[in-house]
């Protein structure tokens, strides 16, 4: 057994619930680079609602085979799982996203604060609550609605990889425990 998988080995070797996280975490990424580009979040249309509740569904789906793996290894308390290494440039990936993500969020708060960026009257402008504090240049709701979709695919890749990595883990665990004999039927 290697010391530490490649991400392509880890892809080949995974199991669903880890790939299906990878997926969401892909076209994230794809979704972050847009919106460099200028894709905003009102353009990004339905793929932003998938994209989101994908994400919540895998992070349930996590939930509850996690508790199914706790589950497993009470019946067998020291049964000692032999698992594959994770795959060091995923995890520095995941820690680099979440970086990425904390930074996004700082930025944001100190460019804007609170409050956000409409149109009212032909004009862009700041407001707060419902009052209006301030007129914006012409193209700043535009680069708001693109920061907000980079924070939002920039958590979705986070979570996505984070997913991804404690869902393999999981399975691993599950099938060995499987494997040892270990059920709750038992």
């Amino acid at each position: 057994m290697p010391d530490t998988l490649t991400i392509r080995e880890f892809w080949r070797r995974t199991y669903t619930l880890p790939r299906a996280a990878l997926a969401c975490a892909a076209i994230s990424a794809a979704l972050n680079m847009s919106s460099y580009a200028g894709l905003g979040i009102n353009w990004a249309g339905g793929v932003l609602s998938l994209v989101h509740l994908a994400v919540m569904a895998l992070g349930l789906a996590l939930f509850v085979r996690s508790g199914y793996e706790r589950t497993l290894s009470v019946f067998r308390r020291r049964a000692h799982v032999d698992v594959d290494p994770l795959p060091r440039r995923l995890i520095w990936l995941t820690v680099a996203s979440f970086a990425y993500l904390v930074a996004l969020l700082i930025g944001i708060a100190v460019v804007y604060g609170e409050g956000f960026a409409e149109v009212r009257d032909g004009r862009e402008v700041w407001v707060v609550g419902r009052s209006v504090v301030r007129t914006l240049p012409e193209g700043s709701v535009d680069a708001h609605h693109a920061r907000s979709l980079r924070i939002f695919s920039a958590s979705w890749i986070f979570f996505g990889l984070f997913i991804a990595l404690m869902a393999h883990r999981v399975e691993d665990r599950i099938r060995a425990l499987r494997r040892d004999g270990v059920s709750p039927n038992a």
